[in-house]
Order: C-alpha cells, then sequence, then structure tokens
C-alpha cells in the first residue's frame, strides 16, 4: 500500500445560520456545523446541547414492555429463581449488570449467567440453560441476545419456564415464542427508541420495573453503566441515545463504583474529563478483553462491589488481559495486511473477507474495524480450521446492513446475528470461498450496482495556522460524537511531512508534524498510524481539533483523519481574520449572555448595564473570548481592551439601551465616586470611565463641571489617579434631583442652578454627543468595519 486512501471527500455545503441559531450553539462554527446537520429548530437546538431540554421517550413506548414488566414484577413478589442471561461484550455486560442490580434493589431472587465465548459464542445455549432449569430457574430474561433463540425459547416454555426476551439486534424471519419480547427493532426506524443497544433496553425496562415499585430514583444509578454500553456498542447517537450518554458521561465522571475508580487509575483516566474518546479507547477494551479472552461472569461483582481491595485485584487482571488482547490484534492485523499484499485480487471485492485457522476468535472484531478504516469497506474475519467450522466477525460502512447482507447467505451458514454494522456468524471452513463471493454480489445489490465507497464528509475549510484551543472548545456542546453524530472534519490544504514520532505502548500511533506553505508547523497524531504509509509531497489534510489536557494544563490536539495529494483549487492561502468574530447584535439578549456565559476561558465586557451583565474595563483579563455586552464609548476603548484581553474570538452580543445625558451622568458619577470612597477604594479616571461606560474625557469634563458648581476640587495624578481636596463635597440634595433648568443650564435641586460656563457645558455635551454617536455606528456597522484594526483580510 504505497498511495494515499482512496476515498473520496465531500466538500462542505454553504449554510448561513441564523443569530438565533448561533446564540444558542455558541459559536458561529458550532451553528454552522448544527445547520449542516439540518438541527436549526430552537426547540430540536437545545434538546441536542443540554439533556435538561429533551423529553425521553417512556418505557411503555417499547411494545411488550407491559407484559414483560408484569411477569417480572410477579417474579419478583412470589420469589421465584430469576436469571439474567447476557453477553460477554461491554453492551451484554453493562446490560446484564443493570438488570441484576436492579433486581436486587427490588429484592428479587436472581443470578445471572454470561456465556463464556471460548466454548459458546453468542445467544442461549441448551448445555447451559438445562441445569440452570434443573436448578430451579422459573424465569429467564435475556439482555443483548435472545431475538434468535427459537428453538432455546421453545424448550424453556415448554419446561415450565418463562422467558422476556430483551435485545436489539435485527429480527430473524421467526420469532421466539417468548412471553414478551423488548426490542427496538419492533418500532419505525425513526422512532427516538429505535437505536437503542442491549443496554438502552435493559435500562429501559429497568426503570420500568423502577415505576412501578416506586424506586424511580434509583434508575439514575445506573446511567453509567449506559454510557459504556452505548459507546462500545456504537450506538447512533440521536434521540434517546445521545440524552442517555449525555446523562450517563456526567454520572461517569462523578461514578461511587470501586471497580470503575480502579479501572480509571490503571488506565491513567482523569474522571473528570471522561468523554466518549476515553471510553472507546482507554476504558471499553479493557472491559472487552475480560469477555473475548475470558470469562465475564465476575464482571458483575467487579462493577458491583464496593471492596476497593476486590476492585483492584480485578482491575489488575482485566490490565493484564488487555494488554494480551492488543498484542493479538496487532498479530491479526499484520497478518490481515499481509494477506492482502499477497493476494490484492482480495481486495477487488465489495467485502474483504479473511481467514486463517490460528487467529484469536476473541478479538478478530477488533482488527475487522481497523481494517474498514484502513481499507473503506466491510471486512469479515474468521478463524477458520481447515475441515471444521469457521466462526467470523463482520465490521460495516455506512449505508451497507452488514447483518443484512449476511441473512442472505442463511442456507450455507450454522448461525448468524447483529445490526446493521456488525455481526457475528459462522459456517463450514470449505464454504469460505463461496460464501466470499456471495457476500460481495449481496453487497453490490445494497447499493444499486454503484461503485462501494465510504466518503469522507468536510465539515470547513479550516487551515492549521487558524486554529486554536478555543477552536476545538467551540465544538464541545456538540458532543458527544460516534455514529450518527460525527466528529467535525475540517480541511487543511497544502501541507508536507517534516518530521514523525512513533508513540504508544507498542509505537503504534504516530506524531506526525506537517508544515504549511508559509513554514508554519503543526503536530497531529495520527492513531494507529504506524503501520499505514505517509503521503509524499504536498497532500491536503482532513484533521479534527479537540480540547484535552497534557500534564494537567488545556492542550489542543490535532487529530489525523485522511489525508490526499493536494489540490490547487482545495482552499486559496489569502489571508482570513486572525480574528474569530460572531455578530449576535440582533439575536435574543438573555440567550446570548448565557451562552457566552458558558463558555469557558471567556470574559464579558459590561459596562452600567441595567441587568449587570459583564466585567468592567478594568476587572479584564487576558482570555481566549471576550463578549461585548454593551455599546463601547468609543475606538480607544476597544483598543484597550483587544490589547488587554488578546482575545482569539469576539462575540457581538446584543446590548442594551445607552442614555448619554448630562443630568443623568453627573447623578451617577456623584453616586460611583460615594460608593468607591465609602468602601475606603482609590479613585481614578478609568475607574470611574469602567463604572460609568463612558470615555475617560468625557469623566474628566463631568468632574469639571461638578468643580465649577462648587461641590468638590480635585487633581489628576499619575495614571489618571484622582486626589480629592478636603473640602469636596460628594453630596446631592435631599431629593438628589440633578436636572436642567427651562433656560438649558444644569441645576442641582430646589437649591438652585448650577454655575457653569458656558464652555465646559457645551465642551461636555459636544463629548457626549460624541459618544452616542458611535455607539449609535456600533450597533449597525458591519464587523469588518468596526473592527478593522484587529482583522486581516
Amino acid at each position: 500500500m504505497d498511495e494515499l486512501t482512496p476515498r473520496r471527500w465531500l466538500d462542505p455545503t454553504p449554510v448561513e445560520p441564523s443569530p438565533g441559531l448561533i446564540a444558542l450553539a455558541g459559536s458561529h462554527l458550532a451553528a454552522d456545523l448544527l445547520a449542516r446537520r439540518g438541527i436549526t429548530d430552537p426547540a430540536r437546538v437545545r434538546a441536542f446541547l443540554s439533556p435538561q431540554h429533551y423529553t425521553p421517550s417512556p418505557s411503555s413506548a417499547l411494545p411488550g414492555m407491559a407484559v414483560a414488566t408484569e411477569r417480572i414484577l410477579r417474579a419478583v413478589q412470589a420469589g421465584e429463581e430469576i436469571c439474567v442471561w447476557g453477553d460477554f461484550d461491554v453492551d451484554g455486560q453493562t446490560s446484564t449488570t443493570i438488570l441484576v442490580s436492579t433486581l436486587r434493589h427490588l429484592n428479587a431472587k436472581v443470578r445471572h449467567y454470561i456465556p463464556v465465548r471460548a466454548v459458546e459464542s453468542h445467544g442461549v445455549h441448551l448445555s447451559t440453560l438445562q441445569p440452570l432449569v434443573e436448578e430451579g430457574v422459573k424465569l429467564l430474561i435475556t439482555c443483548d441476545t435472545g431475538i434468535s433463540a427459537v428453538s432455546e425459547t421453545a424448550w424453556a416454555k415448554a419446561n415450565g419456564v418463562d422467558v422476556v426476551i430483551t435485545d436489539h439486534h435485527e429480527l430473524p424471519e421467526t420469532l421466539p415464542p417468548a412471553d414478551a419480547i423488548l426490542n427496538p427493532r419492533l418500532l419505525l426506524a425513526d422512532h427516538p427508541l429505535y437505536p437503542l443497544p442491549g443496554c438502552g433496553v435493559a435500562y429501559k425496562l429497568a426503570e420500568e420495573l423502577l415505576t412501578r415499585s416506586g424506586a424511580t430514583e434509583y434508575a439514575d444509578s445506573l446511567l453509567d453503566l449506559v454510557a459504556l454500553g452505548l459507546v462500545a456498542d456504537a450506538a447512533e447517537l440521536r434521540a434517546e441515545c445521545r440524552y442517555l450518554l449525555q446523562r450517563g458521561l456526567a454520572a461517569l465522571r462523578e461514578t461511587p463504583r470501586a471497580g470503575m475508580r480502579s479501572l480509571f487509575e490503571k488506565a491513567g483516566v482523569d474522571p473528570a474529563l471522561i468523554t466518549e474518546e476515553t471510553i472507546g479507547f482507554a476504558i471499553a477494551p479493557r472491559l472487552n478483553a475480560l469477555g473475548r479472552l475470558a470469562d465475564a461472569n465476575p464482571i458483575v461483582d467487579f462493577f458491583t462491589t464496593t471492596s476497593n481491595s476486590q476492585a483492584a485485584i480485578m482491575a489488575d487482571r482485566l490490565e493484564g488481559l488487555n494488554n494480551q488482547r492488543r498484542q493479538s490484534c496487532d498479530q491479526i492485523f499484520h497478518a490481515a495486511v499481509e494477506q492482502t499484499d499477497s493476494h490484492p485480487e482480495l481486495l477487488k471485492t465489495a467485502a474483504l473477507v479473511l481467514a486463517h485457522p490460528g487467529w484469536e476468535a476473541g478479538v478478530i472484531g477488533i482488527v475487522a474495524s481497523r481494517l474498514v478504516e484502513r481499507f473503506n469497506r466491510p471486512v469479515i474475519l474468521f478463524r477458520a480450521p481447515e475441515g471444521g467450522t469457521a466462526r467470523g466477525s463482520a465490521r460495516s460502512i455506512p449505508g451497507i446492513n452488514i447483518t443484512r447482507a449476511i441473512a442472505i447467505q442463511a442456507e450455507m451458514l450454522h448461525g448468524f446475528g447483529g445490526h446493521p454494522m456488525a455481526a457475528g456468524l459462522s459456517l463450514p471452513t470449505d464454504l469460505l470461498a463461496d460464501f466470499r463471493m456471495a457476500i460481495s454480489y449481496a453487497i453490490q445489490q445494497q447499493t444499486g450496482g454503484a461503485l462501494l465507497e465510504n466518503p469522507l464528509c468536510l465539515d470547513a475549510d479550516l487551515p492549521l495556522s487558524k486554529v486554536h484551543l478555543d477552536t476545538a472548545r467551540q465544538l464541545e456542546p456538540l458532543a458527544p460524537f460516534g455514529v450518527g453524530n460525527p466528529a467535525p472534519v475540517f480541511l487543511s490544504a497544502s501541507h508536507r511531512v517534516s518530521k514523525v514520532t512513533p508513540i504508544g505502548a507498542e509505537k503504534e500511533h504516530q506524531v506526525v508534524r506537517v508544515e504549511d506553505e508559509h513554514k508554519g508547523t503543526y503536530d497531529v497524531l495520527r492513531w494507529h498510524g504506524a503501520d499505514l504509509p505517509l503521503p509524499e509531497g504536498a497532500f491536503d489534510l482532513a484533521y479534527t481539533p479537540r480540547a484535552s489536557t497534557y500534564r494537567g494544563e488545556p492542550h489542543l490536539q490535532l487529530e489525523w483523519v485522511d489525508a490526499r495529494p493536494a489540490r490547487a483549487s482545495s482552499v486559496s492561502f489569502t489571508e482570513r481574520p486572525t480574528l474569530q468574530v460572531e455578530d449576535l447584535r440582533t439575536a435574543d439578549r438573555p440567550a446570548a449572555l448565557a451562552a457566552a456565559a458558558a463558555l469557558p476561558d471567556v470574559v464579558i465586557w459590561g459596562e452600567a448595564c441595567p441587568d449587570g451583565a459583564g466585567l468592567d474595563r478594568t476587572r479584564l483579563h487576558h482570555a481566549a473570548v471576550l463578549a461585548f455586552a454593551f455599546m463601547p464609548p468609543g475606538a480607544e476603548e476597544i483598543k484597550a481592551v483587544m490589547t488587554r484581553v488578546k482575545p482569539v474570538r469576539v462575540m457581538l452580543l446584543p446590548a442594551p439601551p445607552s442614555v448619554d445625558d448630562p443630568g443623568r451622568l453627573l447623578r451617577d458619577l456623584l453616586a460611583a465616586m460615594n460608593e468607591r470612597r465609602s468602601a475606603g477604594e482609590m479613585l481614578s479616571l478609568e475607574i470611574l470611565a469602567g463604572m460609568l461606560g463612558q470615555r475617560e474625557a468625557t469623566v474628566r469634563l463631568a468632574l469639571e463641571c461638578l468643580r465649577a458648581a462648587g461641590k468638590l476640587d480635585f487633581s489628576v495624578g499619575p495614571k489618571g489617579s484622582l486626589n480629592f481636596s478636603r473640602g469636596s463635597s460628594l453630596s446631592l440634595s435631599k431629593d438628589g434631583a440633578l436636572s436642567l433648568s427651562k433656560d438649558g443650564a444644569l441645576s442641582l435641586s430646589k437649591d438652585g442652578a448650577l454655575s457653569l460656563s458656558k464652555d465646559i457645558e457645551q465642551r461636555l455635551r459636544l463629548a457626549l454627543d460624541e459618544t452616542a454617536a458611535f455607539r449609535t455606528h456600533f450597533a449597525s456597522a458591519p464587523v469588518k468595519e468596526l473592527l478593522r484594526d484587529y482583522l486581516h483580510f
């Protein structure tokens, strides 16, 4: 493989998000991505961004829920022996634990069983079920399995055992004769519950059981397990699945489970920083290793134990198994690539089907996923002893339902099961060649004979030189990412590789230093890049930026997605703004303020705002984001604040109206000085200007007005500090009134008119008129005009 990945890149569709969408999304970039994904309705946007705004579907929406809960609760009340039959992957492990924990909480008599992969594979097996029935089991509840167990269910029913099946895999032509079947595939494809994996179905059943038993609050303690299963099973993250993962991640960051805390420590994971990526790359592989290489039955105790010592022992075992799993995966991956190199004709079929008699059956699914990323087509790997039964794992690409394609070959199979993106199957080893041709034909039928491809959808043209930590943070509200909500992918054109550094325990990953046309260099993380060719010459890079933490400090992480030979028409290198600006001046003020306040590393500049929003200029500090919450009094003030904050992003928020009136200014000035002096704090022109939202020159003129009225005497010291003489009075008359008399002179209450020279009064009015004119300009002028000194086009 000497060439770049032959993957078609789809250019981003131009969109123009509304100010309201930008305000809800918190940034123009996030709003662009939402609009491109068709999420623009305000209610839908809020539900997407926050689980607090999502209305979950009732558990009763799953067909069969009423019958299932009634039968289970009867068993609980009667003290019948219940067996929860699970599966050995993470989805099955968490599903089993969710139901066992719920039933224990309801004081049920419950046990569980998870098949041992090395001897039983997926599904319900009579050889194990029969002894359980002989030991007194009266109710069998499956989770993440069972939908194909037709004969096993019939046997159980014939022997006095009721069966409740909870599963999410594709429905077979004949359903098992169970008492109840909970499977979201019985719903319409657009139903919010349709994408639920096994752990999601188990959770909805637990939720219903707890609700009917008056113990609803216990359901929240199960959400951390749901998060693990959702990510590990690559569930489609829309509707209910996204909602459950959002809540589950929050629960996982604070999980009280001793087992999970021990596992975090072994994996070097900071619980407070857990994301869906942490689960996918650090947590799920360790849990999966148990089910793939050993016996997963102890996992329920691991999840539920309160003993730190017991948890630590189990975490050590998981770590050892994971190291073994990693070695096996690398060996099989290299062997698979060697097969394609030696037999390139294998890559001429719609599906890559490879086999070997010595491959570890428990890990070939993981390797199949890596090969899908490399070859951009469905992959099926088999452990295939000569003259025996070949057992395989399949992984697919979006748009190809691999289980449906496998089902068409049912006549040559011993068995199969799965969902659109993954499946397991077995068949005689002697039929592998026939199966390879047949499965490829079935896949071609799904595509209508069109060329099989897994296109890469680009979200925006964004050169690496314009990406900052704040850019990545703008994307965080759109997380969690996964199937159905992929992480954003950006295009940066015309780079060359300048350095490669292998990293990872087995040096399987790379940090690739790339150089752009302006000699700027950037380090890009390339997962599993050690076995992949690097581009030669100039290339365009598809990448994803992420906000990460390195040695306790916030860090921008750039992740390599794909590369292609550089194209002159991709992106021109004309200068783009060095500053990102979001114009929200016409949006809803409370929503825009809330969105800005929720951002990390943000300061909001607001002075004399009626709603108290923001900090005045003296309290601002360096930050990535600067939000304008009012209309500044002048260009010099903007320049000073921009210099102080040094933002990479500016938000222009809706501003309240300003009243630049002489009488009001003098009254507010006296109040501000009294406030500072009563607190024993120093006074300066800058401080007073910040409190009043005015220019320093205007404040000085106002002070001159008060001096002319005999109310105070002052001098201006270094850096604008104010010194007042002892005789200065900073009070108004009893009624505090300050107004204009009929002849236009400034007057203080009933005691008489201020004695002002026309020159001072006229200068103050002119200064306020200038400020009012600038504010009017700021309210409607184009961004390029307002911030021309900070944008380079």
